[in-house]
């Protein structure tokens, strides 16, 4: 929408404006942020890449692995950096959770539950073309949070999903999955669209030699067994602005990548996507 176009770039005062994203290669560009719908995000990943862009994509990075294993062929060969938009990450109260295990010797157990009431059948994500549903659309989000958590690689996958007669519940939307890690770690991801929007949207457990830890929709933390206090901030803090400066950061060389989430984590969370939805869709269990 042309209009659309014109009007966000005189509200933002962008120099150009216009609706082929092709138009920007011949521009110079630091940084190329992609917000679009969920099936557009690797192919102008790629063309960015080939262009020798550095990249911001929102979540997901690609609908399935032959396009995202595409874009990071690209972002390699031509040597530029891509992160996906797994803002959690770099939440102040994710951030104080993870300092708390910091030194452990000895498995996680954590839950990871995702309210996310109100979304219609007829919204664009669950289109399979332009979204590609919840789990592959939103759920990496959370399959990356728990990778970087637990920092260890995933070994198993399983999921299953509800079984229902209603018409306007999509059954792929509600599924619980687990993720068995390499040090001998396990995250169950529950992704429910049945609820209700009143109840907090999201819910974190986590569990290691005699510490428990909560996170309350990222405003409250919770903790037993530790040195390190809980806390509660006085809004809801997902780390948008942190890690949207962590990796500014990092590209003018002033800090590292730590906990940035690079191209290989964001095929990793990809993966764990595809693999849950298949494993409940066959209620089987993954490779």
């Amino acid at each position: 929408m042309p209009a659309n176009a014109r009007n966000s770039a005189r509200q933002y005062k962008a120099r150009m404006s216009g609706t082929d994203y092709t138009e920007l290669f011949d521009e110079e560009i630091d940084l190329a942020i992609i917000t679009t719908q969920h099936d557009a995000h690797a192919e102008i990943a790629k063309g960015c890449a080939e262009h020798g862009f550095n990249i911001l994509v929102e979540k997901p990075l690609a609908l399935n692995m032959k396009d995202a294993k595409a874009v990071a062929k690209a972002v390699k060969d031509n040597n530029v950096e891509l992160i996906v938009g797994f803002n959690r990450r770099f939440a102040p109260l994710s951030q104080k959770a993870k300092k708390i295990f910091a030194n452990r010797t000895t498995p996680i157990l954590m839950t990871f539950r995702v309210n996310s009431a109100g979304m219609s059948k007829d919204h664009w994500i669950n289109d399979p073309k332009k979204g590609g549903g919840a789990i592959l659309g939103e759920g990496c989000h959370f399959y990356d949070y728990c990778n970087w958590f637990i920092g260890s690689e995933p070994t198993d996958i399983s999921a299953s999903m509800i079984s229902s007669i209603e018409e306007s519940i999509l059954d792929h939307n509600n599924i619980v999955g687990t993720i068995k890690y390499k040090d001998g770690s396990l995250a169950t991801i529950i992704y429910t669209t049945i609820g209700n929007p009143a109840f907090p949207k999201e819910r974190i457990e986590i569990f290691n030699d005699g510490i428990a830890v909560a996170i309350n929709d990222f405003k409250e933390l919770i903790v037993e067994g530790s040195e390190i206090k809980g806390e509660t901030l006085e809004t809801i803090e997902k780390g948008h602005f942190e890690m949207l400066e962590a990796y500014v950061q990092y590209l003018t060389g002033k800090r590292d990548s730590k906990d940035l989430p690079l191209i290989d984590d964001s095929l990793l969370a990809t993966s764990c996507a595809t693999k849950i939805l298949e494993a409940a869709k066959n209620n089987t269990q993954g490779d």
